[in-house]
């Protein structure tokens, strides 16, 4: 039993929608952290990383989520250093 891999459209759209999470998402962590809301920043954080427990995307566009993750984190070390 072999799973078929996604249409073109459907990884677009699979790839869109975990953007927009990580969008939404690091935005959120950033508002709390800046407010002093550890705690909650941390809970918006594991939302934008469990993002990245995917198996619906391709190599290509999962690399693509793996950096927009990335820069997320290094704007918020730039931003404390």
């Amino acid at each position: 039993m072999t799973a078929t891999q996604p249409s073109v459209e459907d990884q677009g759209k699979f790839l869109e929608d975990a953007l927009g999470v990580v969008k939404v998402q690091s935005f959120q962590m950033k508002r709390c952290l800046d407010n002093n809301k550890l705690m909650d920043g941390l809970k918006h954080c594991s939302t934008m990383l469990s993002e990245l427990r995917t198996s619906t995307l391709t190599p290509k566009n999962y690399y693509e989520l793996c950096k927009c993750t990335f820069v997320v984190f290094l704007n918020l070390t730039l931003s404390w250093a």
